[in-house]
């Protein structure tokens, strides 16, 4: 008999403790988990059906990012976990243009063609999203580097200033690229 109470109060207690900190975990998640999910359903981008199919839950949309991106043009799709961001950038494969406009094409420049407000808008996400976002990290890291804490492993700061400068490099060519193109049809 006191091995079934120790047994039920040892229960009650686990019970009893799980709870708060269960429903305080639960409260910092906001997804999915726990919605229902009214649908899966096929996405067509064009026509074209994609691999990947979409959910609906509770009135939302949840759709394949790297499929859709991947729909609609070549892309680079970057998820920075630190600060929980997805920036996705769309390159369209078929040139935009109004109805003033002519596409002109070039092999060697992807932006010709686009139309002024497009260009416009993908050099303002190349200076602000990208470049601006990647010096900030690379000063970040700098900075951690000359006054590093007890835990800083300064090697690994060093392997991310690295990598942020081979992209800042291909944002920043990006961006001349679209410069030229802007200024192409300025003449």
């Amino acid at each position: 008999m006191k091995k079934l109470v120790y047994i039920a109060s040892g229960m009650l207690l686990g019970v009893i403790l799980a709870l708060p900190l269960g429903s305080a975990f639960a409260d910092q998640i906001k997804s999915v988990v726990g919605m229902k999910i009214t649908g899966q359903y096929t996405v067509k981008v064009n026509g074209k059906q994609l691999a990947d199919p979409a959910i609906v839950a509770e009135g939302k949309s949840y759709a394949p990012v790297r499929s859709l991106v991947g729909a609609v043009g070549t892309g680079e799709i970057i998820v920075d976990n630190t600060e929980k961001t997805i920036d996705i950038t769309v390159e369209s494969d078929v040139p935009q243009t109004s109805a003033q406009e002519t596409p002109v094409q070039s092999d060697t420049n992807p932006y010709v063609g686009l139309s002024k407000e497009k260009l416009l808008s993908t050099k303002e996400m190349f200076e602000v999203m990208q470049i601006g976002r990647l010096e900030k990290k690379i000063a970040e890291d700098t900075a951690l580097i000359a006054n590093p804490l007890s835990w800083t492993d300064v090697n690994a700061l060093k392997e991310n200033i690295a990598k942020y400068e081979v992209q800042l490099a291909e944002y920043t060519e990006k961006l001349k690229l679209v410069n030229e193109a802007i200024a192409a049809l300025e003449k």
